[in-house]
């Protein structure tokens, strides 16, 4: 008799914690270190990683701009409990772009590493409005900012997309929250609201926001839409991040679309590199700027900020 997906599943997960408690939390440490980064990424890749995602241990991690709680076994926490980072490139330049009295708009907010990033970056004067749909997420998005002691982020339970609507939230895998999406249309009663951002905020919100990041998982191609309208009235400084993936659109026209909704009212496009492999985060080094992208060179996923800065580079400071 077969067994059972759920049941194989768990007995691979307890034979790895067996097997590789007893050299694990050392290689965590030694993948910290210093030393070789090929001995580095593998003591991670092969022994520490498997481990503490078979295991699924809460844990709670100081970082620059407060306290990270997650689960070992989700992507996103396992790296902050690792690196002390998320996204290093790009968290660098949301930390480098906000200041005191700024608002930020965090569409996609997940468990809410960008969302306590930008409210200690924009202080009781600024605000942040975190954007999130799935009931998982938003409750622990919400128990972060309660941990971090954090008054100036309004929470939005809703959903991104061009028109107001509902949509189902396809939940991600335990292994990787930042998967869920909000992309089909459902009149079903777990289904979330659904509408453009520009209706999500108050209009004194809208004329100070400072930098929006758009995290969507598909629902980009929609949520992009939905801004025309209201683009033009941003501020002048004002800067929108947006995560491109090729491979999650519906024509292939979106992402030409996507650039032409922003080069028409004057921004310009670059790339913020968004790579997700250990070595990837063991090698980071801090850029002075970003580099110009063209709708034509998007093959695969990447972050695009759009700046109504023109050059061949973007200053990151």
């Amino acid at each position: 008799m077969s067994v059972p997906w759920d049941e194989l599943a768990q007995r691979r997960r307890g034979l790895k914690r067996t097997l590789l408690r007893p050299v694990a939390p050392t290689a965590l440490r030694l993948g910290q270190g210093r030393g070789p980064v090929a001995l580095r990424s593998w003591l991670l890749r092969r022994t520490a990683f498997p481990y503490y995602r078979a295991r699924d241990e809460r844990f709670e991690r100081s970082v620059g701009h407060g306290v990270f709680a997650g689960s070992t076994r989700d992507m996103l926490s396992l790296y902050v409990l690792t690196f002390g980072v998320w996204e290093p490139y790009l968290t660098a330049f949301i930390a480098n772009r906000l200041r005191r009295g700024d608002v930020f708009v965090d569409v996609g907010a997940n468990s809410g590493w960008y969302t306590v990033l930008a409210a200690t970056a924009v202080g009781r004067e600024g605000a942040v409005i975190a954007v999130e749909p799935s009931p998982p997420l938003l409750q622990l998005l919400r128990a972060q900012v309660a941990r971090n002691g954090i008054d100036n982020v309004r929470i939005v339970p809703e959903a991104v997309s061009d028109h107001v609507g509902r949509v189902a939230v396809d939940i991600g895998p335990e292994e990787h929250t930042g998967l869920t999406r909000a992309l089909r249309e459902s009149d079903a009663a777990s289904s979330v609201p659904c509408r453009p951002l520009p209706d999500m905020l108050l209009e004194e919100e809208w004329h100070r926001v400072k930098l929006i990041k758009i995290d969507v998982e598909g629902a980009e191609f929609a949520a992009v839409r939905g801004l025309t309208r209201a683009l033009d009235d941003l501020p002048a400084d004002a800067e929108v991040i947006v995560e491109v993936g090729p491979e999650r659109a519906a024509s292939p026209n979106d992402v030409a679309d996507l650039f032409a909704t922003f080069e028409s009212v004057g921004y310009a496009a670059y790339r913020i590199p968004n790579e997700y492999g250990v070595r990837d985060y063991l090698e980071y080094e801090p850029r002075a700027a970003l580099p110009r992208i063209r709708a034509a060179a998007v093959e695969s996923e990447v972050n695009i900020v759009f700046s109504r800065i023109e050059g061949p580079e973007l200053a990151v400071h």
